[in-house]
């Protein structure tokens, strides 16, 4: 593929991010329409409004590593697709363009990190830019049992001052939004790290996005943290405590981590490279490889499998995290108070 510089708009965005901050706003936050959408269904509308402009409009087309596209418009053409759309919509709900039912502002442009791979811009034939995920820049990431046996031994020789666990809630319609962040921490005994440790399990809820809520698609449970108080932060300051935590030798542990990371990663870059500079280990596919599992099992399966219990209030990101790090705990057959259960 010849790769040929050309200018590439600063501010693209994805026709299904403007459907996902469609219903964002005219849905579910403003409450403006009726909830009787569909993700594809409007995708598909939406793509028939920009087919059937004249004069016919310029876009470009993502495509990623997995072989699916995405258009992306500039903000041109992005403010009247969504005028139209808009229009369209109202429309049909209710048989007329009622002018007191304003379309929503536009959202922020597509951000630099995008969750697939890879992903190619083109634009009349050409690539013009290409963008990289930081699924593939933590490629380190522990996920066999001879990590879990490193794991073991390296926590019990005290080189761990920690085993930390991270667990982020990002927004269903619009994913790189951050929404919650639960942190849970197994600190061994000093100077007698076979001795049960203690866990700390903190629960946070990012103040720039308090007032948007899952429960779609995702369960929200956001109101019902197990092991302490919610904290409702800033998101620059909430990072910054997530990074002081990496300061002294610890361990880091998550469920899937790699989305996690990438979670932070759309926030700020550095958490993309962590796995780079740290031990970080993935109970999802330690416990697959533990059970010979054909394929992983999510959170809540993998708990009951190691427990014989359900975990309470899935989906809010303190309790996951406090539900990932005694799993791996469990795993390593590390000793820990039972009634943090």
């Amino acid at each position: 593929i010849k790769i040929v510089e050309l200018s590439i708009p600063t501010r693209l965005y994805p026709l299904d991010y403007l459907v996902e901050h469609y219903m964002t706003t005219m849905v579910h936050r403003d409450r403006r329409l009726p909830p009787a959408f569909q993700m594809g269904q409007l995708i598909r509308q939406m793509c028939g409004i920009l087919h059937d402009m004249r004069p016919k409009p310029e876009y470009y087309t993502a495509k990623m590593s997995d072989g699916t596209k995405l258009i992306a418009l500039d903000e041109a053409v992005a403010t009247r697709t969504l005028g139209e759309f808009h229009a369209s919509i109202v429309k049909e709900q209710f048989g007329s363009i009622l002018k007191s039912v304003h379309p929503p502002e536009m959202p922020d442009p597509f951000p630099d990190h995008v969750e697939a791979d890879k992903l190619f811009i083109w634009k009349q034939g050409q690539l013009v830019k290409t963008y990289f995920s930081y699924k593939e820049l933590n490629k380190n990431i522990r996920q066999g049992p001879q990590e879990l046996q490193d794991f073991r031994r390296k926590l019990l020789a005290g080189e761990y001052v920690s085993v930390l666990c991270i667990d982020v809630e990002a927004y269903e319609f619009a994913q790189h939004l951050l929404l919650e962040i639960g942190v849970a921490e197994y600190f061994p005994e000093p100077g007698n790290p076979t001795a049960v440790g203690r866990i700390n399990t903190h629960h946070f809820v990012v103040a720039e996005n308090a007032w948007r809520r899952n429960g779609a698609m995702v369960s929200d449970h956001r109101d019902a943290f197990q092991f302490g108080r919610t904290e409702t932060v800033s998101e620059d300051r909430l990072l910054g405590y997530l990074r002081t935590l990496f300061a002294s030798p610890v361990c880091l542990v998550g469920h899937n981590i790699r989305c996690d990371l990438g979670y932070l990663a759309s926030a700020d870059g550095w958490f993309g490279r962590v796995a780079d500079s740290i031990d970080v280990f993935d109970t999802q596919m330690i416990h697959r490889v533990l059970r010979g599992l054909p394929q992983p099992l999510n959170l809540e399966s993998m708990f009951k499998d190691l427990f014989r219990k359900a975990p309470q209030y899935m989906h809010n990101a303190g309790n996951d995290a406090h539900y990932t790090l005694i799993a791996m705990l469990k795993m390593a057959g590390i000793e820990y108070n039972v009634g943090m259960l």
